[in-house]
């Protein structure tokens, strides 16, 4: 402890700091003064109606040596650890904003993935899945029931997702042979290309179903087929002659009020077949039957694409004129 006089005593640790903390403005000042090119390269140019505002360039203090006016403390104001100011790049001394100098150099910026990036740049939300429009066709098919006239048949995508989701639970294999398409690796990239553009999709190495000879029917073939069927069974069978002969070998004589309550019941079970809403080809009617009806019914029009329903209700239909031709041929004896 040095002491000036008998009543002032001075601290050896305070001169100490004092020169300490001089060296160190002095270093930082011959730092700043050694890159004023980089600094005034870094720098944004300034118009000259912003000429009278804070700029870059060095500035010389009170003290006698130059710094950055805008972000190196004033003498009064240094921080012992004045060194870490000069450590920081040149591009971040020379920004116009005072606050962007403090930056936390401990936390990194988020970055995003080149999808996202792509997202936010062109669209204002999170990618849309396609939607699964029923109606829409999705392909053309040549039918496999027509000789001569070859006729092409219309898919929808309703079909395709009845395939994939029904029973059946059709591959790409399958898919790809029902639509006529060559098994090629090339061939089925494309089809799932094309059925993710309409909402659908099939597991790879998924089992198939339960699959028929009705499998590679389409459903617009088969509705032609049931109303041949239909129209074939009504100008063909011969149920008058098969209702005699009954009515003739029967050895208990039917009278015709129970010949009349048995054409009761069938036509109320026709009356049901036919509010069957079974989605088929590009119609989707709303169910109006119980869904332990109707889920069955649904279940049998996929498993036979569509010809189910309308051969029951022909043959039903048939076995109505059967009865009809019994009441006329008892009525008459």
């Amino acid at each position: 402890m040095l002491s000036l006089g008998p009543n002032i005593p001075i601290n050896n640790d305070a001169i100490a700091e004092l020169i300490s903390k001089r060296k160190r403005r002095l270093e930082a000042s011959r730092q700043v003064k050694a890159e004023p090119i980089d600094n005034d390269e870094n720098c944004p140019k300034k118009s000259k109606s912003d000429s009278g505002r804070e700029s870059c360039s060095s500035v010389t203090t009170d003290e006698g040596f130059s710094s950055t006016s805008e972000f190196v403390p004033s003498v009064s104001e240094a921080d012992p650890q004045i060194d870490s100011v000069d450590s920081s790049p040149p591009s971040l001394t020379c920004e116009s904003d005072p606050h962007s100098s403090l930056v936390n150099k401990d936390e990194n910026p988020p970055k995003l993935s080149p999808n996202l990036a792509v997202l936010n740049l062109f669209s204002d939300g999170p990618p849309k899945q396609p939607v699964i429009r029923p109606n829409d066709v999705f392909g053309t098919v040549t039918g496999r029931l027509s000789l001569l006239n070859v006729r092409k048949y219309n898919v929808t995508v309703g079909e395709i997702s009845r395939r994939i989701h029904g029973p059946e639970g059709f591959s790409f294999s399958l898919l790809g042979g029902l639509l006529r398409k060559a098994k090629m690796p090339n061939n089925t990239n494309i089809l799932k290309n094309e059925l993710e553009a309409v909402g659908l999709g099939v597991e790879r190495g998924r089992r198939r179903g339960h699959l028929s000879l009705f499998s590679s029917l389409l459903e617009e073939e088969t509705i032609n087929f049931a109303k041949d069927f239909t129209t074939i069974m009504a100008n063909n069978f011969p149920y008058r002659a098969i209702a005699d002969k009954v009515v003739k070998s029967r050895p208990n004589p039917v009278t015709v009020s129970e010949l009349e309550t048995t054409k009761k019941l069938v036509k109320e079970f026709i009356s049901v077949l036919r509010k069957d809403s079974s989605p088929i080809i590009d119609q989707n009617p709303t169910p109006c039957l119980e869904p332990e009806i109707q889920e069955p019914l649904s279940q049998f029009s996929m498993l036979t694409h569509g010809f189910g329903n309308p051969a029951v209700q022909a043959v039903m239909m048939m076995f109505e004129a059967f009865i009809d031709a019994q009441i006329s041929k008892v009525g008459c004896m």
